[in-house]
């Protein structure tokens, strides 16, 4: 009887240390060398009312490296014998934002590694509970650059090109319309968990526009452009040359064409001559007869034997 007694005494205490351990649904983003906070917050069981968290202990862990300790707060101070090296001097939890049962992890100078699942666990004399948190690390690239790659008499090849972005981004071509344009697969090299990422285009010169690239990733975008004047001033060097040699090649041509009429004709142009068969072809092929009067003989140096 005693013993239930003691039990409906103790059950209101017990009751009244319940907790839930609240979090964020989506992943916390944060960008690489920042400092990000990964929300966590103790509130009675009908999940409204914050409660005091003072006298509990917080601990945080990651999931992902088998529950290694990141940081830990007990007793009223920091408990970080057990801390992996990695987050030695970089966490701490709000003490004084304890008792409105703020029990959220500062986390500074953010690396790629320390992406992954955290664990926000609260123990008290009687009851504990945990939420865990996804944390997502970016790391914003350089400008994107294009340039003319290459050219010849009909297309002009384009790149696009930029470096050290984590996670891998998107690489997309557009015109000056915004329209979204067909190119080559995006090229990705990784070099120490940072992304360069490189895609070509190829125009015609009836295309040529002012294009855009954009590199985008997550909740990041960077745009590159190239005009189609600059274009224009990259390729004319190639049109000029072809001009010099069109006009180069026209002139051999016509120098050989003089050298050959002056070599089979020595003695220069001259009026034709119409030869005695020639005549005779005249008359008798080309000519009806009642028309031999028409031929007007002052057009020709005639030979006396061709008259």
């Amino acid at each position: 009887m005693q013993c239930v007694w003691v039990m409906v005494l103790l059950l209101p205490a017990a009751l009244s240390q319940k907790f839930k351990v609240v979090g964020p649904d989506a992943p916390v983003v944060s960008v690489s060398g920042s400092v990000v906070v990964l929300p966590c917050s103790v509130r009675q069981w009908d999940g409204q009312t914050s409660m005091n968290a003072e006298d509990m202990t917080v601990t945080w862990s990651r999931l992902d490296l088998r529950d290694s300790v990141v940081h830990q707060y007990g007793n009223h101070k920091d408990l970080n014998t057990d801390q992996i090296s990695q987050y030695r001097g970089r966490t701490s939890v709000f003490e004084e934002e304890l008792q409105r049962g703020n029990t959220s992890l500062s986390l500074s100078n953010i690396r790629i590694s320390d992406e992954g699942l955290y664990s926000c666990t609260v123990d008290s004399k009687y009851w504990n509970d945990k939420r865990s948190v996804d944390l997502r690390v970016e790391v914003i690239g350089s400008q994107p650059v294009v340039t003319v790659e290459s050219y010849d008499s009909e297309t002009v090849s384009l790149l696009c090109k930029s470096e050290g972005w984590y996670p891998e981004p998107a690489l997309q071509w557009m015109n000056s319309r915004g329209v979204n344009l067909t190119a080559e697969e995006t090229e990705t090299q990784r070099v120490a968990d940072l992304y360069t990422v490189k895609r070509h285009m190829t125009v015609k010169y009836s295309d040529i526009d002012t294009f855009f690239c954009r590199v985008t990733q997550r909740h990041s975008e960077k745009e590159g452009d190239i005009t189609a004047a600059a274009i224009y001033d990259l390729v004319a060097p190639f049109w000029k040359l072809i001009a010099i040699s069109v006009s180069v090649l026209l002139l051999v041509v016509l120098v050989a064409l003089s050298g050959f009429i002056i070599y089979n004709c020595p003695e220069g142009l001259q009026e034709p001559v119409l030869s005695p068969a020639q005549w005779t072809r005249v008359q008798f092929t080309l000519l009806p007869e009642e028309e031999l009067d028409q031929v007007d003989l002052r057009k020709y140096d005639l030979l006396e034997e061709g008259f």
